[in-house]
């Protein structure tokens, strides 16, 4: 016997749209809040500090950025199906989530460890010499994503619960946070406000947690 085919209608429903306008009303804004503070260092810095200093800093940020991040990308893609797949039994949730604490710490943590440590020594042999100095500036960097994995999966999580209007205001707490220390720290120049950084994403790691 075959199954019924579906037919499209003109059928229209309200109370649907205001439901998924909820949630996807609040990631719209979240996202639209993102832009600016992604890019917030990249538009100030130039404004307080020499071509060269900013030149090294925005190398080094660059090149932190095509690294960690990627990898937990790969995790996140394959991850967030399946905590969606459970998002009603609470305990299957809760499993999974451990389960992928444990993945992205095995994965990530020792990689940020060896970049740390052997920064000078990859930028010695795999770049040019005037780059050189930017290994500082990369490994200091480094240390701002220590948190940064523990806050996205617990964002996933946010989103998968439907909780978007909680994970808004988490956000703009964090941004606040993160300008009030940039605000700070940019007076006292670059390597202060690499510190002021890493400040920053332990606070905001620890209001993720």
């Amino acid at each position: 016997m075959l199954s019924k085919t579906w037919i499209p209608n003109l059928s229209f429903s309200l109370s649907s749209v205001k439901d998924t306008f909820k949630f996807s009303g609040y990631i719209f804004l979240d996202r639209m809040i993102q832009i600016p503070f992604n890019n917030m260092y990249f538009i100030v810095l130039p404004k307080f500090f020499a071509a060269n200093f900013v030149g090294l800093y925005f190398f080094a940020d660059r090149l932190n950025q095509s690294i960690i991040p990627l990898v937990y990308k790969a995790i996140s893609n394959v991850t967030y199906p399946a905590m969606a797949k459970v998002k009603e039994n609470s305990v299957l949730l809760k499993e999974s989530y451990q389960d992928i604490v444990s993945l992205t710490s095995f994965l990530i943590y020792p990689l940020i460890a060896y970049l740390i440590l052997f920064s000078e020594s990859i930028f010695l042999i795999l770049l040019p010499g005037v780059w050189q100095p930017a290994a500082t500036y990369f490994q200091l960097l480094c240390m701002i994503l220590i948190f940064r994995p523990i806050s996205l999966i617990n964002s996933n999580i946010l989103k998968i619960l439907g909780k978007a209007e909680i994970l808004l205001k988490v956000n703009f707490l964090k941004i606040g946070i993160s300008v009030i220390i940039l605000l700070f720290t940019i007076k006292y120049g670059i390597f202060s406000v690499i510190v002021g950084q890493i400040i920053a994403s332990v606070m905001n790691g620890l209001i993720a947690v």
